[in-house]
Parts: C-alpha cells; structure tokens; sequence
C-alpha cells in the first residue's frame, strides 16, 4: 500500500514553546501520525511516518493535525524473465501477469508462447556460437 498525507500545523519553538512561523499545510509520502509528547519542556506533538518517530527535526506544536491521508493498494505485477517468475518491479518491466500463479502456467512446462523454453534457448546458444565460429572470408 502507498500512502501520502498531508498535515497543518508549524514548528515548535523550544525557546518558550510558541509556535514558529512555518504554519501551513505539508504533504507526505507516507502515512503520517501524531504522538502527544514534551520537548525541553514543552507540550508538543511528536512526526511519525509510516510507524517511525521522525525525530527532532519534525517537532510539532501541539494543534497540528492530519488534514487528509490518501491510500492506493498496489497490486504486483510478474514478468517471465528467463524462465522465472520475476516482480516487474525489480526490473522495471511491464508485469504481464497479474498474479505469481498465472506467470507460474505461463513461465513454466510449455511457456504458451510467452518466454523461450530451456530446449530453444540451448537451440539458439548453439547458433549462435556456430556463427561466432564461422570464418566470414571464406
């Protein structure tokens, strides 16, 4: 799942714990959350993105709030890359299937026409180093 959320609020001034001069909306790319907490002293609201406090640099004053937060549910995607079943994302291919098993039929016994079998691919080495052999002035 990705998420982005957009947050109000400003930055906690430590020296008197008034708000700094940074108020406004901000956007991130995750899913982002307040914890009440103090700072030096000061009553604030700790930045947690996707579960992970973002330490002192993203230090709240205490009306900050969650604005909006918008989640897309990514769905895999498998490509046959030499015979196995590969997410496309690790290669930034296309993802021809939709799901592991459906690349699984398709990648496996057979191939339906989708990737070169193990035979074919030793067929095609085989030419191959046959015309890498070959003497062209002949």
């Amino acid at each position: 799942m990705s998420c982005t959320t957009t947050v109000h609020g400003a930055g906690l001034n430590t020296n008197g714990c008034g708000k700094l001069p940074n108020e406004g909306d901000y956007t991130f790319s995750g899913l982002a959350t307040f914890q009440d907490s103090s700072y030096f002293g000061c009553p604030c609201k700790r930045f947690f993105l996707d579960g992970v406090d973002q330490g002192n640099g993203y230090i709240f004053y205490p009306d900050a709030y969650v604005v909006s937060t918008t989640c897309v549910v990514v769905v895999p995607k498998y490509d046959c890359i030499n015979g196995a079943c590969t997410l496309a994302t690790i290669h930034n291919t296309n993802g021809l299937y939709a799901s592991l098993s459906d690349c699984e039929v398709a990648c496996g016994t057979g191939c339906s026409g989708k990737c070169v079998s193990n035979a074919d691919w030793a067929q095609i080495e085989s030419l191959s180093n046959q015309i890498m052999n070959r003497n062209c002035n002949t």
